[in-house]
């Protein structure tokens, strides 16, 4: 009983014992599952209409066009805004899959297997796929269904030599890539062709649209702009604000969280001394360039600055600051060094008074037989029937180029044989490749001046030391604007401008022009910065840029408060206020050219104007002041019609009638096409109601 007794009065306390551990227990298992969660939404580069995009299959898609562009453009090696665009577009790809799959499978619409293996190496393939580099022969240029199945053929034969293996692989993630876009692509042609079923235009709808086409109005107009109003002469309210706000606040919806920053940026310009040692270092060939022998030119330009091709190339190749030396000069003659921006010049004339056409256009044939001699027989035939009077154009396979007779190195040795070669000759040539071309120069340009010219640069760039001294000039500068209260004013005191960049996206690759720039959009998208927060210095290239966060824009609708929002609303309240200033002024007259006098206004004029009419004579685009007029009787004195940048007083001095009759079917046709614009944008509509979290800036 005593032990009952000591139970019952440490009741409360026990319970509370308990308690705390039953919550322990489940806080801790919420913890070890939802951990794994927390750790599975990383792996997760966006969510599409509640499913989860994984990084796995984005980067996928990444890997694939990459190396579809690796393959088609031949190169092995990418640029950074090449990967740039192809991260995007395969965001781009995914969300478009994802969308038109979603919508063709409520409609039963698919693209089966046989149609699938049809489309891309049947007797007709997709046009996509007839037009890629990879398939075509490489004799004649063309899509060659040959060569397509060769290259499938291989694709089903892994290779064992681990030498092969990655050469394999890039050409299996392109032909991959190639079937995916085909398959997508005739899905949203399926899609679209039954939504072109759905449109139809009625006879009375195509008499409407002929209607309003019929009449034809010459005007003249005067127009007030509202600029001529200053905007000290208009009050207007908080209440009027916000009014107009609510009223036009659609146009401010947001689907993705975005910043507004202010950018300055500091050029890290070269020094005295850096200019100095430029000027120094040029001097220094100046006597060996100027004694070289010509044929020993090409290394020591190679060697020491630019490119240089022992080639002809006329005036509009050289540079505007060396044509007249080069033109004026004798060969050997050697000009500068000389200061031209942040740039030494230093040039050669290597040979002059050269007379060459700068383009050729010729005729050619490729030829490839399965040995050396069967292509030159086939080759020497073909000649031959030509050289007996049957035109080479008219030749099945032949086609007709122009080429540049200079800055062409890939067909530099077919170029060389051009030139030798007089108009109509035929001649073979061999790339080097067991092809053989026929080839027969059909014209060439009119010959023009041109030279050998060999250029030194010395361009003038920032030294470490330079380069350590204007980044913290930068530093100091930045520091200081975080204690200044006005960042716009403070940079300006110092000399510096103020860049405004609005509704940058977290996934922005890059700021305006400069390199390296995504690290700022991601400083901006860092939850701890806030508005009004100043960046540190961002190496951007030859610039130091220093950021400020001047709004955070959530998802949603922009606020009143935001800059952009503020200034739009208030320029539209102002002028519609003006306009009801000017519409006071301008009224009243009888006679556009009279109200001219009275104002000092331009009399202008808008010829066959009607409802199809895009424009209003010089003011462009007016629609409002277009479908007033279209409607006008001749020789009446409009009533003041508010325009996009004015008010506009017209009338009507000539009325026709178009000669043009009604053909149904003609009218019908017109508004189809018309309509079918919103058919091809109908997925992007979608797409708008749709919810898309997009999380790629985790991750780039």
């Amino acid at each position: 009983m005593a032990t009952l007794e000591r139970i019952r009065s440490k009741g409360i306390f026990l319970l509370i014992v308990i308690g705390l551990a039953m919550l322990a227990f489940i806080i801790g298992d919420f913890l070890n599952n939802s951990s794994s969660f927390f750790n599975q939404n990383r792996t997760y580069v966006g969510e599409i209409d509640g499913t989860p995009v994984k990084y796995e299959e984005f980067q996928s898609n990444i890997d694939e066009m990459t190396d579809f562009y690796k393959v088609e453009y031949g190169t092995n090696t990418l640029d950074e805004r090449t990967n740039e665009s192809i991260r995007e577009s395969a965001w781009q790809n995914i969300l478009s899959t994802r969308l038109t799959e979603c919508e063709t499978e409520k409609l039963g619409l698919v693209v089966n297997d046989n149609e699938l293996n049809d489309a891309l190496v049947g007797e007709r393939p997709d046009p996509s796929i007839m037009q890629l580099r990879v398939f075509a022969n490489p004799g004649t240029g063309r899509f060659d269904r040959n060569q397509l199945i060769s290259i499938i053929n291989q694709l089903n034969n892994e290779p064992s030599d681990p030498s092969q293996y990655e050469q394999y692989q890039l050409l299996n993630n392109y032909w991959n890539y190639c079937k995916r876009f085909v398959k997508n692509s005739r899905l949203i042609q399926k899609y679209n062709v039954l939504l072109q079923k759905g449109i139809n235009t009625t006879t009375l709808e195509a008499k409407l649209a002929y209607d309003s086409k019929k009449n034809i109005n010459d005007v003249i107009y005067v127009e007030k702009t509202f600029a001529s109003v200053a905007n000290d002469k208009i009050e207007i309210s908080d209440k009027e604000m916000s009014a107009r706000y609510e009223a036009e606040k659609e146009r401010y919806k947001l689907r993705e969280e975005s910043r507004d920053i202010k950018l300055v940026a500091i050029e890290n310009k070269p020094s005295e001394e850096d200019f100095q040692s430029a000027e120094k270092w040029i001097n220094g060939l100046k006597e060996e360039f100027s004694t070289i022998n010509k044929n020993e030119i090409a290394t020591f330009v190679n060697t020491n600055s630019n490119t240089y091709v022992d080639e002809a190339v006329p005036e509009s190749e050289i540079a505007p600051e060396l044509r007249s030396f080069a033109f004026s000069g004798s060969a050997g003659q050697v000009m500068g060094p000389q200061l031209f921006g942040n740039t030494y010049k230093m040039a050669r004339i290597v040979e002059n008074h050269i007379l060459q056409p700068d383009s050729i256009t010729i005729q050619y044939l490729g030829v490839q037989q399965n040995t050396k001699e069967a292509t030159e027989k086939t080759a020497d035939s073909l000649i031959a029937v030509v050289n007996n009077g049957t035109a080479f154009a008219s030749i099945n396979g032949s086609q007709e180029q122009t080429l540049l007779t200079y800055n062409n190195p890939q067909n530099k040795d077919l170029i060389e044989q051009c030139l030798a070669n007089p108009v109509g000759k035929i001649f073979k040539f061999e790339p080097g490749n067991g092809a053989i071309f026929i080839v027969q120069v059909n014209k060439k340009a009119q010959a023009k001046p041109m030279v050998k010219l060999a250029v030194i640069n010395s361009e003038v760039r920032p030294s470490k030391t330079t380069t350590s001294n204007n980044y913290n000039a930068a530093k100091t500068f930045a520091a200081s604007t975080r204690e200044s209260e006005n960042f716009d004013e403070f940079a300006v005191k110092n000399g510096y401008g103020v860049q405004p960049l609005t509704g940058i996206n977290a996934n922005a690759p890059r700021l305006m022009n400069l390199d390296n720039s995504r690290d700022i959009v991601k400083w901006a998208f860092n939850e701890e910065n806030q508005e009004g927060d100043v960046s540190d210095v961002f190496e951007c290239g030859d610039i130091f840029v220093i950021a400020q966060i001047n709004s955070i824009n959530k998802k949603g609708y922009l606020t009143l408060d935001n800059e952009m929002v503020s200034a739009n609303i208030r320029n539209l309240i102002l002028n519609d206020k003006k306009a009801e200033i000017i519409a006071k002024e301008m009224s009243g007259s009888q006679s556009v050219t009279e109200l001219a006098e009275r104002l000092n206004l331009k009399v202008d004029s808008a010829t066959a104007v009607n409802f199809a009419s895009s424009t209003f004579g010089s003011a462009g685009y007016e629609p409002r002041v277009v479908a007033s007029a279209s409607l006008a009787k001749k020789g009446v004195v409009s009533v003041p019609v508010k325009g996009e940048n004015g008010v506009f007083v017209y009338q009507v001095v000539e009325q026709k009638e178009t000669e043009a009759p009604f053909v149904a079917e003609t009218e019908k046709q017109t508004i189809t096409t018309q309509s079918l614009y919103g058919v091809y944008n109908s997925l992007e509509a979608v797409m708008n109601e749709i919810e898309v979290t997009d999380n790629r800036s985790n991750f780039f």
